[in-house]
């Protein structure tokens, strides 16, 4: 399951990830894949950490590297527990955040940094699809429970083999007018597409 697999990532990082490659392949299970690649970009999340850039690889969509650090990665079970992880981001530092829960509804990972005295929620979707649903009403319920203020999506898309670098895609809609776009004196839209910030 999902769930096995995440923490057998925790724990024994890319040894868990070509193992779940593997048997992805091996099954032609789209949606296990799609697990695999998640817990791709959490191994590489936690190989950053321990780096000394504490790089990210990640590109944007015209192949040019983008600025994500990970100075910590944190396993979260509870909003509460989320909320502690944001509140306690200093200024200079990009924190993430990995529900433990399987069966997350709008993201699988979130990137908080500072910026101009605000915390942003920077919520990752990563997929091994062209495309990905995000529920909007989610994303706002976590929101106002945490006190964030600034928000920002990524959607992100693995090449399939290890320690190589994912990409961005897509774009994402929906009515977040209540909070601004991540590090712009925006507020999002009441009903245009957006594309990531």
């Amino acid at each position: 399951s999902k769930y096995v697999l995440k923490l057998l990532v925790i724990k024994h990082s890319f040894v868990a990830v070509k193992m779940g490659y593997s048997i992805a392949e091996n099954l032609r299970n789209p949606s296990f894949m799609g697990w695999v690649v998640e817990m791709d970009f959490l191994a590489q999340l936690k190989a950053a950490m321990k780096t000394e850039d504490k790089k990210v690889n990640v590109c944007d969509s015209k192949n040019a590297p983008v600025d994500w650090k990970a100075h910590a990665v944190h396993e979260y079970e509870t909003t509460t527990d989320l909320k502690k992880i944001f509140e306690d981001v200093k200024d200079g530092q990009q924190v993430w955040a990995v529900p433990l829960e399987w069966n997350n509804a709008a993201f699988d990972a979130v990137r908080i940094y500072r910026f101009k005295g605000e915390t942003v929620l920077h919520l990752i979707n990563v997929a091994d699809a062209k495309s990905h649903t995000l529920k909007m009403h989610h994303v706002s319920t976590l929101a106002e429970q945490i006190g964030a203020k600034r928000i920002s999506f990524s959607a992100v898309r693995s090449t399939r083999r290890v320690k190589e670098e994912f990409s961005w895609i897509g774009g994402i809609s929906g009515q977040m007018h209540k909070f601004r776009i991540g590090g712009t004196s925006q507020c999002w839209p009441k009903n245009d597409n957006v594309k990531n910030h």
